[in-house]
């Protein structure tokens, strides 16, 4: 779930030595909130 917020500060989720994966939208469903349903699939093989 992607939730619509303004971050300008704070714990970056996801650190600079992280290994990167491609990753495709396969589906997206906007909620009433704004509030978006979103469904990734890897493209890398395994």
């Amino acid at each position: 779930m992607i939730h619509p917020i303004v971050l300008g500060s704070g714990h970056r989720l996801f650190g600079p030595d992280d290994e990167a994966h491609r990753m495709r939208l396969v589906a997206c469903t906007p909620t009433a909130s704004g509030v978006l349903m979103a469904i990734y699939q890897s493209t890398q093989l395994a």
